[in-house]
């Protein structure tokens, strides 16, 4: 079978190839991603390109004989592979919904190039619920949707080398972590805020910044001006081994966008036996159950955020029962080498129709 993902490169786009050459090796997948980068600058180029290759895609599929054709992110390449002869479709939702801002002007025309693409496409993926239910607000296609998460690697994000339940005492000191990236919707002002207010209760922490982005600078003068140098560490960009050694190092993963999907990352982190924190969103409902097996917060103003991280840490036994069950969770929903064998097998039961 051979595969083309029409995509940009992200770590979302490599761990689902690894899950596909993990299972089955002699899978051939090749990707193609427009030439300029999505950022401001480059968005008129960008959208010449595009454009160029709605014209060229069948041509592409044709000469390299793929088998599947896989759009990720329904209103760009998943309206690119819409215009694929022949060749079976599937495209994927990048986030709870592809249309972001979900107004205005350019939310009317992604939701026009949506209805094509999902009325085109033999397979849709829907990571999680509410995906599925918005997907179907553009476009009723029930039939043709798969609801399950990618995954992730239980070899690599596991508990294995967590460390036994802590004795809380005063010389213990806490770790959170959050790993997203370092733009504005992550909300990663409001969380240095957040733990200068925390620092307030004298309680020893460690807060690992994990990620890059456009407001790393800021962020650190930030941290600099609220003289939390020793508490707030800036860890960049991490390999899956490093990223997972800090999981399990941590005692929370904290993450408040204004916006989510199925995160990946949140996922990763249960495995390795944090206690999630998260801001209000559809997509986490779910998953969490809030003061069972993670805290989703009602109010994202820092003093009310310092409150919620303390009363998450109030019990070493609270902690520890959640990251049993979110361990088990993870094993029974997310485990990517499951997954993906059943993704493999839908689609080769596409090629075989």
């Amino acid at each position: 079978m051979k595969i083309l993902f029409l995509a940009d490169p992200s770590p979302n786009l490599e761990n689902w190839i690894l899950g596909i050459k993990n299972v089955d090796s002699n899978i051939e997948i090749r990707v193609k991603s427009l030439q300029f980068p999505s950022d401001f600058k480059s968005k008129v180029l960008r959208v010449f390109q595009w454009i160029e290759l709605i014209f060229m895609i069948d041509k592409i599929v044709e000469d390299g004989k793929y088998d599947i054709v896989i759009g990720y992110r329904i209103p760009s390449y998943g309206f690119l592979a819409s215009f694929v002869n022949n060749t079976k479709i599937v495209i994927a939702a990048q986030g709870a919904t592809d249309i972001w801002p979900p107004s205005g002007l350019m939310a009317k025309f992604k939701r026009i190039l949506m209805k094509r693409a999902l009325r085109k496409a033999h397979l849709i993926h829907a990571w999680g619920n509410e995906m599925n239910l918005n997907l179907q607000k553009v476009y009723p296609c029930s039939h043709k949707i798969l609801l399950m998460p990618r995954g992730i690697d239980k070899s690599i994000f596991n508990n294995k080398n967590r460390k036994d339940i802590f004795s809380i005492d005063n010389n213990y000191v806490y770790t959170f972590i959050t790993t997203r990236a370092l733009s504005p919707d992550y909300n990663h002002q409001k969380l240095i805020w957040a733990f200068y207010e925390f620092k307030k209760f004298n309680i020893p922490f460690i807060f690992n910044i994990v990620g890059a982005g456009v407001l790393e600078d800021s962020l650190k003068k930030l941290v600099n001006e609220l003289d939390l140098e020793k508490e707030i560490k800036f860890r960049g960009k991490l390999d899956i081994m490093q990223l997972s050694f800090y999981y399990q190092k941590s005692d929370v993963y904290i993450s408040i966008p204004v916006t989510e999907g199925v995160s990946a990352s949140l996922f990763e982190a249960m495995a390795c036996g944090c206690y999630p924190i998260l801001s209000n969103l559809p997509s986490y409902d779910e998953f969490i159950v809030n003061r069972k097996n993670g805290t989703i917060l009602k109010n994202l103003d820092p003093k009310a955020i310092s409150w919620e991280i303390l009363n998450s840490i109030g019990s070493q036994d609270y902690l520890g029962r959640a990251s049993t069950f979110n361990f088990e969770l993870i094993n029974k929903i997310a485990d990517n080498c499951k997954n993906m064998k059943l993704f493999i097998a839908k689609y080769r039961e596409l090629c075989a129709e």
